[in-house]
């Protein structure tokens, strides 16, 4: 999955709050702040997010204008989630998920 950019995003918030209303579903959780960036200029931004019943973490590295998003199945190399959006997440039966989830709880 690649990257997405606008040139209507002019903060790294407008980035997260675009993010977050373009996943359509009821947000759960979210975390950590957007600041301060990586040395890349990079913010990852976690997301717990409710659809079809189910509570699953997606992963966004955001920038100046631009965000990827990722699943936590497809097992993101960022492994800082917050235990706010860690312990709000549905048992999952997918390996990938539960493997990025034991990654993310042992990193703390």
């Amino acid at each position: 999955m690649g990257w997405t950019y606008s040139d209507r995003w002019k903060t790294r918030e407008q980035v997260a709050k675009s993010v977050v209303a373009e996943l359509h579903t009821d947000v759960v959780a979210s975390g950590p702040g957007l600041d301060p960036p990586d040395s890349d200029g990079r913010t990852t931004f976690y997301v717990a997010a409710r659809k079809d019943g189910k509570t699953t973490a997606h992963v966004y590295l955001i920038e100046f204008q631009g965000y990827k998003g990722m699943h936590e199945s497809m097992f993101p190399y960022s492994f800082d989630c917050p235990q706010s959006v860690l312990g709000v997440l549905d048992p999952t039966s997918c390996v990938e998920s539960n493997k990025w989830r034991v990654a993310s709880s042992q990193t703390r």
